[in-house]
């Protein structure tokens, strides 16, 4: 078996670009099928979807898990290069039109392979705002 790890990722982003933004959803969704002991909504769109507009995921679930909220949350997941500036982006986004969901009952989500050194900073600044929790 091989181990996957940060580095690995991080150059899929890089020398794959078309095929890590297509497929990081449906790894995500995977991941969390995988794991959860109860899913009651899922949906992450994947391939050609992913340009569609809306959350990139949403999920709902009662699972108790280190790897995803339970409750509502919505998902945004990116490859860009910087990614505080596109969770920020993201985050303002939601919070004007969450599309659905509400904000005070759904924890927003921000995926990203990249490193992102400042993400607790960046998650402790906003989380009080609008969403009932926040995870990144």
């Amino acid at each position: 078996m091989k181990w996957i790890h940060a580095s690995d990722i991080s150059s899929w982003v890089t020398t794959k670009q078309t095929h890590c933004s297509r497929t990081l959803p449906e790894l995500v969704r995977r991941l969390i099928l995988k794991t959860a002991a109860s899913v009651e909504e899922i949906d992450f769109s994947s391939g050609d979807s992913v340009v569609t507009g809306g959350w990139d995921g949403r999920l709902k679930t009662t699972a108790k898990s280190l790897h995803f909220p339970d409750g509502n949350s919505g998902w945004e997941i990116s490859i860009e290069h910087s990614p505080g500036q596109k969770a920020e982006s993201d985050f303002a986004k939601r919070t004007e039109d969450p599309l659905g969901l509400v904000p005070s009952d759904t924890t927003f989500v921000f995926v990203t392979p990249l490193p992102w050194p400042k993400r607790g900073e960046w998650e402790s600044e906003n989380a009080p705002l609008n969403y009932g929790k926040m995870c990144v």
